[in-house]
């Protein structure tokens, strides 16, 4: 989430005033005009704070995307709203407005964090979206920025992503080198979204010396047109394939207010801190956990997982031993469970797509203590490594 945040705030100086490069302070001002949180991140947080409210009673999530969004839309009134949100903003019974903007897509990286499935993730972008947003093309702007963020941070691999997003979202036969002279302020979302993704599309992290997410950003900032929106769009789907380095988020959270940094965090807490820069990610095809055991402690009992991504099997191992003996309650045992049957020694078979997402989570809420190990830091009988292709 926090990735859209960053590219709202790049961007933001450049809304109006276009620049076409990449090269530019990437949190500086320009014409006098500093960077700063507009409407995308508030919304964001918004949107997040509706998902901390009913992600687990759907059903509940329009009303309370309507009294979040209303709620911090009002406490911060001047931060660059259209004129149809701002009314909707203030009425006292607001109703969609059957808009297609891209205000849509740019408030909605929550939902690819804190969905279980595909179906989820997109059954909560219809909610949150819905209540202002209801013309076909805002629900498909959304649905297209969610998928990707849900479908990169579950691992699934980036071709078969870019072949989903192409096929049922937008084709993305352009390139932004081709676009950046011409292209125009377009607040659409079939006129900003697919910039956005193949901006987020052609970075990387390694030829220009910046991370990933800086990389989209800047590709975003530079075609000109809504920069802020189409770089809070790219820079939330690149946090969900790369992460923000600490040096990027922390700079982040230093431009936001109390309020909203304590959305980031209970955002986070709930659903799972971004994943961090290197030395080490979960992007990687393969993931390998090996737990050691002290032989005087439990004899010689082999206890690994060998997980791929791309084939989705437990190749060896055990994945966890629930409430077996006092060894398995010590704190520096990672208890992994995935669903409610018992593992067994040995165990091996399938696992599936929303076992995957719970994985993965669970290694990105437990980073520091997961990243510990892996440098030495931790001096236990139990060594947790993350092996990656």
């Amino acid at each position: 989430m926090i990735g859209a945040i960053v590219g709202d705030i790049a961007g933001s100086p450049y809304e109006f005033d276009n620049i076409k490069t990449t090269a530019f302070p990437l949190f500086g001002s320009h014409h006098g005009k500093r960077a700063r949180p507009t409407d995308d991140s508030v919304m964001t947080l918004a949107v997040a704070r509706a998902l901390l409210d009913a992600a687990d009673d759907p059903a509940a999530l329009p009303a309370a995307a309507v009294r979040r969004m209303q709620e911090f839309g009002r406490r911060y009134p001047r931060i660059g709203y259209g004129p149809a949100f701002y009314r909707w903003l203030f009425a006292p019974a607001p109703k969609p407005y059957n808009s297609w903007g891209n205000g849509a897509a740019m408030r909605v990286s929550a939902c690819g964090w804190a969905a279980r499935t595909l179906d989820e993730a997109l059954a909560f972008s219809d909610a949150v979206t819905g209540v202002t947003h209801n013309h076909p093309e805002g629900l498909k702007g959304a649905r297209a920025v969610t998928a990707a963020i849900f479908l990169l941070r579950t691992g699934v691999p980036f071709e078969e992503i870019w072949k989903h997003i192409t096929e049922t979202y937008y084709p993305l036969d352009f390139y932004i080198d081709d676009i950046r002279t011409d292209y125009e302020f377009d607040v659409s979302c079939q006129g900003s979204v697919p910039q956005a993704l193949k901006a987020f599309s052609e970075a990387d992290e390694t030829t220009c010396g910046w991370s990933g997410v800086e990389h989209a950003v800047r590709n975003a900032v530079s075609i000109g047109g809504d920069s802020d929106t189409i770089a809070a769009i790219a820079g939330a789907v690149a946090e969900a394939r790369w992460g923000v380095p600490d040096d990027l988020r922390n700079k982040t959270l230093a431009r936001l207010d109390d309020f909203q940094r304590e959305t980031v965090e209970a955002f986070e807490a709930r659903f799972g801190a971004p994943v961090p820069n290197r030395p080490w990610d979960i992007d990687g095809v393969f993931l390998t956990i090996v737990w050691w055991h002290n032989p005087r402690t439990r004899g010689n009992l082999p206890a690994n997982i060998a997980l791929c991504w791309e084939c989705e099997k437990i190749a060896e191992g055990i994945l966890v031993q629930r409430n077996h003996d006092k060894y398995w309650q010590h704190e520096n045992v990672f208890r992994i469970s995935l669903d409610d049957d018992p593992v067994v020694d040995g165990d091996t078979g399938d696992i599936t797509g929303d076992e995957i997402v719970r994985l993965k989570d669970f290694v990105r809420r437990n980073r520091d203590l997961i990243h510990a190990h892996w440098t030495g830091k931790v001096d236990s009988s139990v060594v947790f490594q993350l092996k990656f292709d």
